[in-house]
């Protein structure tokens, strides 16, 4: 009788820890899930504190919206049982005619739970397999234009709030914008902080950073805290896929125009999903 109430407890608790592992990764499947859809977006980036004796902060904004309007269709696409996509596709609508002017491919989001691994970044041109990853945590690679690894970052959902949230830090290489776009060469790498909050019917990323000069393993040169950004999808989504909940606009809502609908055909199969896709067109 003994051996058998224990076996039953032990029973018991192995299907007590499975139900918890299923719950968590259930909830950490529909936060992500829910960033999925359409929206007006706002990339903006500011410097707001030096740390660098004789660094004078750049005052300039970057800022996606600053002569254009900003859309982003948001892909959920299932890799893997435990892996999701989300796909960034990127189109610009003129401030002044209202004319779509491009459409292109933008970054990913590669969503992982509890992965064998995942790459650290140690230094420019070197990364490192890192394993042993504690149980419930998720890993998100995002990626350049060109599907490289920019960084991977892990941490756990936290529920410990109505609001979902997701929060992590790590280091990573010098942002393609910083370079591309603002003509920066004088750092070369960010201490990042990441922080995703999923509301009810939005969601946005805050994001905490220190550009810094990485001369060697143990010598890194903080210029600035924080390096204040800030990726925040404020529209109306112009459509959802399927049953998932897309973020809301928090200003005025209008529908999407005829040009609008025309380009979101173009980027996936078609209007209506039935929720994560296998293989949209054109990405």
């Amino acid at each position: 009788m003994k051996i058998f109430t224990a076996s039953c407890l032990l029973a018991f608790a192995s299907a007590s820890s499975l139900a918890h592992a299923d719950s968590t990764f259930n909830q950490g499947q529909s936060a992500i899930l829910r960033q999925a859809g359409c929206y007006v977006v706002d990339y903006s980036f500011v410097e707001v504190q030096s740390l660098k004796e004789g660094y004078s902060r750049d005052e300039r904004v970057y800022d996606t919206n600053s002569d254009k309007t900003t859309y982003e269709l948001i892909v959920p696409i299932q890799k893997s049982p435990t892996e999701i996509r989300l796909q960034h596709v990127l189109f610009l609508k003129d401030l002044k005619t209202g004319e779509v002017k491009g459409l292109m491919k933008h970054h990913a989001e590669d969503w992982s739970y509890e992965p064998a691994h995942y790459f650290e970044f140690i230094s420019p041109g070197l990364w490192a397999a890192q394993t042993g990853l504690g149980q419930g945590r998720w890993v998100r690679k995002t990626t350049n234009l060109d599907d490289g690894l920019r960084y991977q970052c892990e941490a756990a959902w936290s529920f410990d709030t109505f609001n979902p949230e997701w929060t992590c830090s790590n280091f990573a290489p010098i942002p393609g914008r910083e370079t591309r776009d603002m003509g920066r060469k004088d750092y070369n790498t960010l201490d990042r902080k990441s922080r995703v909050i999923v509301y009810e019917n939005s969601w946005v990323e805050r994001q905490d950073n220190v550009k810094t000069i990485f001369a060697s393993p143990t010598l890194r040169v903080p210029m600035l805290k924080p390096t204040h950004s800030r990726a925040n999808p404020t529209g109306r989504p112009l459509w959802k896929f399927g049953k998932s909940t897309s973020p809301m606009l928090k200003l005025t809502p209008r529908r999407a125009s005829s040009m609008e609908c025309l380009v979101l055909r173009r980027c996936t199969q078609s209007k209506k999903s039935s929720g994560i896709v296998s293989r949209p067109s054109l990405l």
